[in-house]
């Protein structure tokens, strides 16, 4: 049917332009993508509270105590 040299210049051109579609079909496809999607921005803003007097205890301070050496 077709001698190889032939056939492998068939095939190449067919994947050149297979190729081709491809990427165009990626690309539209990217850009429709892009469209549809709309911008969130990356930090929330956060609703500010008031501040309430923040009462600190003090921890109960352990006495050591020393065992009796023998």
């Amino acid at each position: 049917m077709f001698d190889d040299a032939t056939a492998m210049t068939k095939f190449q051109t067919w994947y050149a332009e297979h190729e081709a579609k491809i990427a165009s079909t990626n690309d539209t496809h990217k850009k429709a993508q892009a469209a549809k999607k709309v911008y969130v921005p990356v930090v929330k803003k956060v609703a500010e509270v008031a501040e309430a007097p923040v009462e600190v205890e003090a921890a109960p301070v352990a006495e050591a105590t020393e065992t009796p050496a023998e």
